[in-house]
């Protein structure tokens, strides 16, 4: 049993709503078999044999249409970088963090690839968080959460949601996906 707070939009919020993502959003996802089967012997801490999914390789082009967030300065151009963060069992969970491309906003471009051993991929949440770089912190600007049982080999536009979970118009992430299973 898990507790969510529904009231406040935050990354454990995302990651439970990519969780449900691949059906539709209808609140249940049925465990995996070897979840499901008394003796199969696994252990979260322990690699499963046969997960359909080795390694996920992720390959960030570019973005467009990123918007300013909150009350910036005027005139400001943001600072964007790009965060993978792959949630699941302690054996999956990986971050990586593109280079921050100085003052594009309109057209990033990052062209960087990461790669992402799985041992129980259908555990496995990816959550892709764009972010403005800035002296003092940084400011999110969109993100997208999805299982990585629904992702498909080859080149996808991503689209960006903001804090509140809505679509942010016009504003999409450009990847490349790989699977090796």
């Amino acid at each position: 049993m898990v507790a969510l707070n529904f009231q406040t939009e935050s990354e454990p919020m995302w990651l439970n709503r990519g969780k449900f993502l691949d059906n539709g959003g209808c609140g249940y996802v049925l465990k995996p078999r070897f979840m499901r089967e008394l003796g199969s012997g696994w252990a979260p801490t322990a690699p499963l044999v046969d997960s359909p999914i080795k390694r996920l390789v992720v390959k960030v082009y570019s973005a467009r249409q990123l918007p300013k967030v909150g009350h910036g300065t005027k005139g400001e151009v943001i600072d964007p970088y790009v965060t993978l963060q792959m949630s699941g069992v302690s054996l999956d969970e990986r971050t990586f963090v593109t280079k921050t491309v100085m003052d594009n906003g309109f057209s990033p471009s990052w062209n960087e690839k990461f790669a992402f051993p799985l041992v129980a991929s259908d555990l496995a949440v990816l959550l892709i968080r764009v972010d403005d770089w800035d002296k003092v912190g940084h400011d999110r600007i969109g993100h997208f959460a999805l299982p990585v049982a629904s992702i498909r080999p080859g080149r996808r536009v991503v689209t960006l949601y903001d804090k509140s979970q809505r679509a942010i118009p016009m504003c999409t992430l450009f990847c490349k996906f790989d699977i090796e299973r």
